[in-house]
């Protein structure tokens, strides 16, 4: 039998099946590398190398009394505690081959990146491309019209 978990490792392990780590962070209100040495450690003691075998064991740990206490009421209730992710399927194939499927496994892919830590720049920079290339099209239907009729 594995080592036990810790309440927090195993809160942090459960989260994490649907959560970002600093999503995790913020709804447990501690620090990002808090929770990436919970989760490092909870896999350390279930012996596994990656979080999604450590989410498979953990539905076989759940008669485990945690040393005597109890995990805390506003993680337990937490959908994501309760119930399957449909990005992380319990048998451990990938067997969700739909549009959908291939949007949740793009992760964080799916948000454009943050410059400076907000993406003003960089919707200011595609509006600016946009218009220029718009600027471009016009420009060039122009001079076609002018050569036109010049022959």
């Amino acid at each position: 039998m594995p080592s036990r978990l810790t309440p927090r490792q195993m809160q942090c392990l459960r989260l994490s099946a649907t959560l970002h780590d600093q999503q995790i962070a913020d709804q447990l209100g501690i620090s990002v590398h808090t929770v990436r040495q919970h989760i490092e450690e909870g896999k350390a003691r279930l012996g596994v190398q990656d979080r999604k075998a450590a989410r498979r064991l953990l539905p076989q740990l759940e008669g485990d009394d945690f040393d005597g206490m109890a995990p805390d009421a506003a993680v337990a209730s937490h959908p994501a505690v309760n119930e399957p992710s449909p990005a992380v399927p319990d048998d451990g194939a990938d067997t969700d081959h739909s549009l959908y499927g291939a949007y949740v496994r793009l992760g964080r892919w799916r948000e454009p990146p943050r410059i400076g830590g907000s993406r003003l720049p960089l919707i200011v920079l595609w509006a600016m491309l946009f218009i220029g290339l718009v600027a471009a099209v016009s420009m060039l239907q122009s001079v076609m019209e002018t050569l036109g009729r010049l022959r």
